[in-house]
């Protein structure tokens, strides 16, 4: 009796414990800029000017702190050596496409969004990757 409750008991927790492994491996690397934000130190004040915010930050408050568009290419610029690393060392921040919007990638509060890149071509950016 011992063991059929036993085992009706990890059977019951088996399907927890592989969503609880699934959901962990697929949100690992995808922090909320918001949270990686607060873990660095910025407020919510910092770049929404309020205190509660309702509304989504200036793009200007984003380049202020990143340095500007040419800032951001400079600090995710690639250059790994060797034949065929043409596509290892693209940059998405400096695009042919020129200025693009923060937010066409990126989104604070969300899971990021699919790559401004991508609408075009099938680059395969990491954005969780440390920078350099």
């Amino acid at each position: 009796m011992f063991n059929k409750a036993k085992r009706s008991f990890y059977l019951l927790l088996l399907p927890f414990l592989i969503a609880a492994t699934f959901m962990s491996a697929s949100t690992k690397n995808s922090a909320l800029l918001a949270d990686k934000h607060k873990t660095n130190g910025v407020s919510c004040e910092d770049c929404h000017l309020t205190k509660k915010p309702t509304k989504a930050a200036k793009i200007d408050k984003c380049l202020e702190c990143h340095e500007g568009y040419e800032g951001m290419a400079k600090r995710t610029a690639k250059k790994e050596e060797g034949p065929h690393v043409y596509l290892a060392n693209i940059n998405p921040h400096d695009s042919h496409i020129g200025k693009i919007e923060c937010n066409e990638c990126h989104s604070a509060h969300k899971e990021p969004h699919k790559s401004f890149c991508d609408r075009c071509h099938t680059f395969d950016f990491d954005s969780n990757k440390k920078k350099r």
